[in-house]
């Protein structure tokens, strides 16, 4: 009796796509788990950056990683992150590809009391026990979006306020000659408050370069009652808008985030509602049921496995209602690329309209140049 042999390859697959510099062998690259156009050396030595630093003064920083490359961020977890600002360059970079406040870095929006959040990309894990019994009980913090970086790498914390600091950075070093992914992680981040009435938009990135988009967070506390605070028309994201325009449009605001029918509280790698909350209104602008609440909500979608790209522009903006609200788009871009240059003409000629009366008036009558 003959018998089968059946192999499953189970995890990353394996790719030769990473190279060396010139004249050396390709070296075999795998692809982020989380992020999966990021591939990454599968040879590696591992480090820690480990920080329990006293306080920061207001003003000051401290340095959680500042390293020389290649290398790759894999990990980076941190505590007491309230009142700071993060700010990360890669490369030497003019302008930070990150800075903005740390919580909403993590997913904390709208200056709300940080929650649970257990997607495949952040996680955060307050201890509201602590927190109610004895004070503290502030999350751990923890990003698993690869930085990648060839020459250089630096994570800044800055102090709004006095406090201290406890965090962890583990990054991967490889070896001199190798050439990473030319991916660099980026993150724009946009707050209104209140944000435009329905019928407009609000601008969440836009993009020159080349490369796509791995996730998006968006949080609203609603602030007029007239109507639910999803039905706003949802994102448009206009693509490559000088060589290849296109758009992709949403629908209302739980769509974009894979829900219907409004949101609750469920949370995949994927996408997820890690906060959301009702409260009945004493006096309604309706009398219909669903009119009687407010509402507020934050929510997460990250494209692991359906990524949104884009080769010389993205424009991303979101319909709105004049609620307070924040979004945040975790996107990597090709190295030093930026949007062509439009050619436009050093002269116009207006072709009509022309004062004539017959065609000899009409081939006489040059056209005007402006």
């Amino acid at each position: 009796m003959k018998r089968s042999i059946i192999l499953f390859l189970v995890g990353p697959s394996l790719l030769f796509s990473c190279h060396r510099m010139p004249d050396q062998k390709d070296i075999k690259v795998y692809s982020d788990p989380t992020i999966p156009l990021i591939q990454l050396p599968v040879e590696f030595k591992t480090y820690r950056q480990n920080i329990n630093s006293g306080p920061i003064k207001a003003g000051g920083y401290y340095d959680m990683l500042n390293v020389e490359g290649p290398g790759c961020v894999r990990s980076l977890w941190l505590l007491r992150a309230e009142g700071k600002r993060i700010q990360i360059v890669a490369d030497g970079a003019e302008m930070p590809q990150v800075d903005m406040p740390a919580p909403s870095f993590f997913g904390t929006l709208l200056g709300l009391e940080p929650y649970p959040i257990n997607s495949a990309a952040i996680v955060s894990m307050p201890n509201a026990w602590v927190r109610e019994n004895f004070g503290g009980g502030e999350p751990g913090y923890t990003s698993y979006l690869p930085i990648p970086f060839q020459d250089s790498c630096r994570i800044r914390i800055f102090a709004e306020k006095e406090g201290g600091l406890a965090a962890m950075v583990n990054w991967h070093r490889y070896a001199d000659d190798v050439e990473v992914t030319p991916y660099r992680f980026h993150v724009a981040h946009h707050v209104e408050d209140p944000a435009p009435a329905r019928g407009k938009q609000m601008t969440m990135a836009n993009i020159a370069g080349s490369g796509f988009v791995a996730g998006i967070f968006m949080g609203v506390i609603q602030k007029t009652y007239d109507d639910l605070m999803y039905h706003q028309g949802g994102i448009t994201w206009l693509i490559d808008g000088e060589t290849d325009p296109h758009a992709i449009r949403g629908h209302n605001m739980e769509d974009d985030y894979g829900f219907t029918w409004g949101f609750h509280e469920k949370q995949t790698h994927w996408f997820g509602v890690p906060h959301h909350k009702v409260t009945r209104l004493e006096n309604p602008v309706h009398q219909t049921p669903i009119f009687t609440y407010a509402q507020e909500a934050v929510v997460y979608r990250f494209m692991g496995p359906d990524p949104i790209s884009f080769t010389s522009s993205m424009s991303m903006k979101t319909g709105t209602r004049p609620d307070h609200t924040e979004t945040l788009v975790y996107y990597y871009k090709k190295h030093r690329t930026n949007a062509p240059e439009i050619l436009t003409p050093s002269k116009w000629q207006i072709i009509g309209t022309f004062r004539c009366k017959t065609k000899a008036d009409f081939e006489t009558d040059p056209p005007v140049e402006i």
